[in-house]
């Protein structure tokens, strides 16, 4: 994160980040253009890479085994075991509560969250009222949403 604070004041030295960088990092350029920027993003992206046992909020599709009430959630975590077949595989490791039956369940299927400036969008708007008493990191007392992490 100190990266995007010290990139929004001056550029980066990319000659100080060594051979880590792919070659269109290495050219120097003005700063303040559009492609200069998508630039940036690309080397935060790459310099963030997801690895093996990170833990990542995603959006998840569940189902009550008891009524089969079905809901979704824009604050389902899961930890990335890897790829299999070319695909980013995950893990869900919290657990959310049916409201009817108050059974805890994890989610049928996880997809990745989509940001709505870009236009992308599911059902459930992930800046909603989080129901604590129904999730399972909240009774852990992990963080779980924006308000208790920065990690989004």
């Amino acid at each position: 994160m100190a990266f995007l604070l010290y990139r929004t004041t001056k550029p980066l030295p990319t000659r100080q980040l060594g051979s880590r960088l792919p070659p269109q990092f290495h050219e120097e350029d003005d700063y303040n253009s559009p492609a200069s920027e998508m630039r940036t993003n690309e080397l935060v992206r790459h310099m963030t890479k997801l690895k093996v046992g990170d833990e990542k909020k995603r959006y998840g599709y569940f189902k009550c085994p008891s009524c089969h009430k079905r809901w979704e959630s824009a604050r389902t975590w899961c930890v990335y075991k890897g790829k299999r077949d070319g695909k980013k595989v995950f893990k869900p490791t919290s657990k959310q509560a049916c409201k009817e039956c108050k059974i805890m369940t994890l989610p049928e299927e996880t997809k990745p969250l989509r940001r709505p400036e870009l236009g992308e969008v599911r059902h459930v708007d992930p800046r909603r009222a989080h129901k604590r008493e129904l999730c399972s990191r909240c009774r852990d007392g992990l963080p779980c949403s924006d308000e208790d992490s920065d990690e989004d």
